[in-house]
C-alpha cells in the first residue's frame, strides 16, 4: 500500500512538471515580445550576436526572475 501511494505522489508531481512546461513554453516568447518592446532603442539580437555580455546577463536574470514568479503561480 505504501509503495502505491508514493507512485501517486510521482505522477502528480510529473503531471505539475508539464503543466508548468506548457505554461512556460507559451509564457516565455510573450514575454521575450515584451522585453524587446520596452527596450526599443537597442536591437537585442544583433548585440546577443556581438557577445554583448551585459545585455546577455540582463536578458538571462529576467528571463529566469519571469520564470519563477510564472512557477509561483503556477
Amino acid at each position: 500500500m505504501l509503495m502505491l501511494s508514493s507512485l501517486n505522489e510521482y505522477i502528480e508531481v510529473l503531471g505539475w512538471i508539464f503543466a508548468l512546461v506548457i505554461i512556460l513554453s507559451v509564457a516565455m516568447p510573450i514575454f521575450l515580445l515584451v522585453f524587446n518592446s520596452l527596450t526599443a532603442k537597442i536591437d537585442i539580437w544583433r548585440e546577443l550576436k556581438k557577445q554583448n555580455m551585459a545585455l546577455a546577463i540582463v536578458l538571462a536574470g529576467a528571463l529566469i526572475s519571469a520564470g519563477i514568479v510564472i512557477a509561483l503561480a503556477v
